[in-house]
């Protein structure tokens, strides 16, 4: 992208300490390879990555500003975009309305957004103040605000970038219908088509040249066209034009032959003139629906009462009142009975892995049976397996299931704050919304498979929490308002889907106790300020201590108030059923659950002696007699393994075969005078008595012998088992996506913003840290496409091994941005671990189109 020369100007005419405000603004810039002069500042500056990290921090106002004063294009100032925006003061005035106006522009002239047009190079540096801006001066937008948001306000993008693509002859066609100078460079004439569309007078003037009916009709599609402006922007407005009036509209243009010539022969009319292009350039030139006003026309020709939306003062957040006191009850309540469905889910998993789905993860089947046999939430139980996983507590285990990880095991015998503050630190970093089930199109989405990553929502979760701490004694009443504030202070960052996850953190905060009754508890605090100190404290205030005793009742239940110990749910877990958790959890036993635990092992007695060493009150005697009169009956009936069975009818033969010493190696015992069973199959049993001189047959299900005929070429006998014949085959089972990729911290600058700015406001050299100049030479080669700070950044990139974001075209053409980190330059291409397919990749030189640090 090339670099506006007044922006250049406009940066040597800074002071010393208006560059190190411009710098502390767009810290960004100073990442990756060291700044070498103010022309890579300059380059930097508008870069579209670049340019979208400081957008991400805008409040909506700041971009509405920004977008209008885009659209005015070479008119832009002050004064042109206060008019243009709606005035939504109350007691201010005009006066203050333009002092908003101003101040917003102050802010983006600051971070580097606008600048003056005028070139300054030829005042002296310190002449004046630089980072203020008059009412009426000529302003110039980033032109990588542009590449962001070619469109500005939804009206169109700037003349400028829809006429940059198309020939010099169809721009010269047009200008000559202008009947103004035509000049004979490409520069030249996308220049003087910016300039003339700039000013208002000469877009009426060329449209009072338009038959009646072509000029009505335009000024309506305008009209209309911000008309869905100001809906979009602003849903509430009173006097938003009916939805079904452009329904209308389009079913007339569809069906009527006549309206549809008229509106053709109305936008080729603007074509042949200059006020509509076509926005694929000069491909589709003649189909009408292509063609799109340039800003600075709607802007031109807006009715003069239609204004563009201005959301100068927040969204209004509506609260109740909330004592410290019942916060505190409500946040403990949550978190203890989050924590133990957290642990109840993973303490089933360690026991009873649960089954995945051949694409991995858990599906909403299984997810549903689990929440039923705990009694929970399907969505709470989804939760609790995502944290889980985030945690690492959760690993492939017997073949295509999900159980209990080994760190599990360590980890439960850490106390209850402690693994509560853990769960809370995972979730406020999780990389995608953990209760969103569904994906964009409505199908489900398995759990522990990524999630679905809306739009930002670690960050939302991290405003959230700020905006609710503004006033003590009062929650908010629902989330929707505080998705209408989220989507205020950051709209870039927040994204169009922050309404969807505003209230997916919402609901999920409250589960978690981090929120209570619409205001931040106690450890929401200490999680929003990053205290994990802190954190424990308060969770150990709110969660009950760790318990290994509890209440045994006559009915045959337990309670153990508090959250019980790890060998105390064990023990539990094996002779009782759970039937309830949170801040008491219930067990009950059954006649079936004493011989589960009986099944597993467990001695009568030495059971009853675990269990009395739990209660406080002693063992109740229906306990007892329950425990006894199972172990009584448990083991009448034993089962013995035996791979084949001998029978006959003399018992002195049986006798004899089961004493002769050749054939012990078969492990023959005797059960009744005429059985015998052997460890080994039928046919080693009948192997071995052949080779010992005796003459057994195989028999069937009623004792026949069976005749077995050798198998012939279409398969095996008749009186051969298929199932010994053919063998179980396992499909293959997908890799579980159990650890995501965790987005980097963000890398600090090694140079603060004050010392860069001395730096360069001196003119001296960069430090002699980064790449090899061969290197740079060497990628600049293969690199057709990057700048010359992009370069740099490529070469730093490889040098030191850092991360750098990259904007890729495949052979394919298929274009993506992607995170690589640890490259290496192997030719013509580089090497690195890319993390968006979390594999190392190779990427071509000549494929990349932009650069930028990560």
């Amino acid at each position: 992208m090339p670099t506006p020369p007044t922006l250049r100007a406009w940066l040597s005419s800074l002071t010393e300490s208006d560059l190190e405000d411009v710098l502390t603004l767009r810290r960004d810039v100073m990442l990756g390879a060291p700044l070498a002069d103010l022309d890579e500042l300059a380059d930097r500056l508008v870069h579209p990555a670049s340019v979208t990290t400081v957008l991400a921090e805008l409040p909506l106002p700041f971009i509405q500003v920004l977008e209008a004063l885009a659209a005015c294009g070479l008119g832009a100032s002050v004064r042109r975009t206060a008019e243009l925006l709606e005035d939504t003061t109350i007691d201010g005035g005009a006066e203050h309305h333009l002092a908003l106006v101003r101040s917003a522009v102050v802010t983006l002239v600051r971070a580097a957004l606008v600048w003056p047009s005028a070139a300054l190079d030829q005042e002296p540096p310190g002449s004046g103040p630089r980072l203020t801006v008059a009412t009426d001066a000529a302003l110039t937008v980033n032109p990588g605000f542009f590449a962001i948001n070619p469109a500005t306000t939804g009206i169109g993008p700037p003349a400028e970038l829809l006429v940059h693509d198309l020939p010099a002859e169809a721009i010269k066609r047009v200008l000559s219908t202008w009947s103004i100078r035509v000049p004979t460079r490409k520069a030249e004439l996308v220049a003087a088509v910016r300039s003339t569309l700039a000013d208002p007078q000469e877009v009426r003037r060329i449209l009072a040249t338009a038959p009646t009916p072509v000029a009505t009709s335009l000024l309506d599609r305008i009209t209309a066209l911000a008309g869905r402006v100001r809906r979009s922007r602003l849903p509430t407005s009173p006097d938003a034009p009916p939805t079904d009036v452009e329904h209308e509209a389009a079913l007339a243009r569809r069906f009527d032959p006549s309206v549809y010539r008229a509106e053709q022969t109305t936008m080729f009319w603007a074509r042949d003139h200059g006020l509509a292009f076509s926005r694929y350039g000069q491909f589709n030139h003649y189909d009408p629906y292509s063609l799109q006003f340039p800003a600075e026309v709607v802007i031109a020709l807006l009715p003069p009462e239609l204004r563009l939306p201005f959301a100068a003062e927040p969204p209004h957040v509506p609260t109740a009142v909330v004592t410290e006191a019942q916060a505190h009850r409500a946040a403990s309540s949550a978190v203890t009975d989050a924590f133990a469905l957290t642990m109840s889910v993973l303490e089933h998993a360690e026991r009873h892995p649960l089954a995945t789905l051949k694409s991995g993860g858990i599906g909403a089947r299984e997810i549903t049976r689990l929440a039923k046999q705990l009694g929970a939430d399907p969505g709470h139980v989804r939760l609790a397996l995502e944290l889980s996983g985030a945690l690492d507590l959760l690993d492939d285990v017997a073949g295509s299931r999900i159980g209990a990880s080994a760190r599990f095991g360590r980890w439960r015998r850490r106390e209850p704050a402690e693994r509560a503050a853990e769960m809370m630190l995972a979730w406020f970093a999780l990389p995608t919304v953990a209760s969103l089930d569904r994906d964009e199109e409505g199908k489900s989405l398995p759990a522990l498979l990524g999630g679905r990553a809306a739009g930002s929502p670690a960050l939302v979760r991290s405003v959230l929490l700020q905006e609710l701490q503004g006033e003590d004694g009062s929650g908010a009443t629902g989330p929707e308002p505080l998705a209408e504030l989220l989507g205020w202070r950051l709209p870039y960052a927040c994204g169009p889907l922050v309404r969807e996850e505003v209230t997916a953190a919402w609901h999920e905060a409250h589960w978690l106790g981090i929120l209570a009754l619409g205001s931040v508890s106690a450890a929401g605090r200490a999680l929003a300020a990053g205290d994990e100190a802190a954190l424990v404290d308060h969770l150990g205030a709110m969660i009950p201590k760790t318990q290994t005793t509890g209440l045994f009742g006559s009915d045959l239940t337990v309670v153990v108030p508090g959250s019980p110990a790890a060998a105390v749910v064990d023990l539990l877990d094996a002779v009782g059923v759970r039937e309830a958790r949170g801040s008491a959890a219930t067990w009950r036993f059954t006649p079936e659950s004493v011989r589960s635990a009986l099944d597993q092992g467990h001695d009568a007695e030495r059971l009853l002696t675990r269990l009395a060493d739990l209660a406080e009150n002693g063992l109740p005697q229906a306990l007892e007699y329950l425990v006894r009169d199972v172990a009584r009956r448990h083991g009448h009936v034993g089962v013995r393994a035996a791979g084949a069975v001998v029978v006959g009818e003399d018992p002195a033969l049986l006798a004899e075969i089961s004493a002769h010493r050749s054939l012990r190696a078969i492990g023959l015992r005797q059960v009744a005078p005429t059985v015998l069973v052997t460890a080994t199959g039928p046919d080693a049993t009948i192997a071995a008595l052949r080779k010992a001189g005796y003459l057994p047959v195989p028999l069937g299900d009623e004792n026949a012998p069976v005749s077995v005929v050798p198998a012939g070429p279409g398969g095996p006998g008749p009186g051969t088992r298929r199932s010994e014949q053919t063998s179980s085959l396992a499909g293959d089972r997908a890799d579980v996506a159990l650890r995501r990729w965790a987005a980097e911290v963000a890398t600090q600058p090694e140079e603060d913003a004050a010392a860069v700015a001395g730096r360069l406001h001196r003119g001296d050299p960069a430090p002699a840290r980064g790449a090899d100049p061969a290197l740079e030479t060497e990628i600049a080669q293969g690199a057709r496409r990057l700048t010359g700070s992009e370069v740099r950044h490529l070469a730093h990139a490889v040098a030191e091994g850092e991360s750098v974001l990259l904007q890729y075209r495949a052979s394919s053409g298929k274009e993506t941005i992607r995170v690589v980190s640890d490259l290496s330059l192997l030719g013509p291409s580089l090497r690195g671990w890319c993390h968006l397919r979390r594999a190392e990749r190779f990427f071509s030189l000549g494929g990349i189109l932009s650069v930028a640090p990560a």
